[in-house]
């Protein structure tokens, strides 16, 4: 019997669990092993968890239950300590890979390459272009912003079919959130790194990117947070910070270069993730 050890749902990135594995295992599958600071999960010796989309290999995986490893990455708190209860199939990138102590070999990519696999009907807006912003700054002034522009706002709060939808429709997108740009590339929409925020977790994309011959080299955006507070000068500092939002965005889409990793490299990423996951359902489902 599994279970799946992952961030709670809400976000398009860490919910993809759901569609690439959960799915697929069936009646084998017992249940969600949410991550949470205190560490209180119903995990025994016998369950077997799987750990596979997310930044969550550090000190908050359970110590019960054997854990197998199909992707996931580090990137906060500590590092965690691999022993005998632990199956490293394979991590995100080289930098989990060192903070963990692993072998390049047990290095392939991030999972969720694997929608590539899936049928997924494409219909493109003629010059639509996407705006994925990360979940943790994801706001109706962004929203605002991108309306005012033409750009196609995908919110990675939603749902996992209304964010695909709304991907498929675009040419290319800007993308903040990095499962963002991971299912873009995994889709072949080409894709733009922005940032906005300092909580933007840099180390787990650049271990990505260590996988697929790119390096993360966001392009710096204006913060946009919403407040309560009413006051005229706030509503026109606010007011102020969109307006020069829309220009660096305008500049962007007049002149940003969209980039994808190169067919070879997605190939072979591709091929080696889908063999490690298929062997992996084939021994727990036969």
């Amino acid at each position: 019997m599994v279970k799946i050890y992952r961030v709670t749902p809400g976000n398009f990135g860490d919910d993809l669990n759901e569609v690439l594995i959960q799915h697929r295992l069936g009646n084998q599958f017992q249940g969600n092993v949410f991550l949470n600071v205190d560490r209180q999960y119903d995990v025994s010796e016998n369950d077997t968890l799987v750990v596979a989309i997310g930044t969550i290999l550090n000190e908050l995986v359970p110590a019960q239950g054997k854990k197998i490893v199909l992707g996931a990455g580090y990137g906060y708190g500590q590092p965690a300590l691999i022993n005998e209860k632990w199956d490293v199939k394979f991590v995100r990138g080289h930098l989990t890979a060192k903070k963990l102590g692993l072998e390049s070999h047990q290095v392939m990519t991030d999972p969720a390459i694997l929608l590539a696999n899936k049928d997924n009907i494409y219909n493109v807006t003629e010059g639509r272009v996407g705006y994925v912003p990360h979940h943790g700054v994801a706001n109706r002034l962004w929203e605002r912003v991108c309306q005012d522009l033409g750009l196609k706002y995908i919110d990675p709060r939603r749902s996992y079919q209304e964010v695909m939808d709304d991907l498929l429709s675009c040419q290319w997108v800007m993308v903040e959130a990095m499962h963002g740009a991971i299912v873009a590339d995994a889709l072949r929409i080409p894709w733009i790194a922005v940032s906005s925020a300092e909580k933007i977790n840099t180390f787990k994309w650049n271990d990505w990117c260590s996988t697929i011959g790119l390096e993360y080299q966001p392009t710096k955006l204006m913060s946009l947070w919403p407040s309560s507070d009413n006051r005229i000068s706030k509503r026109l500092i606010t007011s102020v910070k969109e307006k020069n939002v829309r220009l660096q965005l305008k500049k962007i889409i007049k002149h940003g270069k969209p980039q994808l990793s190169t067919d070879a490299v997605f190939k072979s990423n591709l091929g080696r993730v889908t063999d490690c996951y298929e062997s992996f359902f084939s021994s727990v489902t036969k």
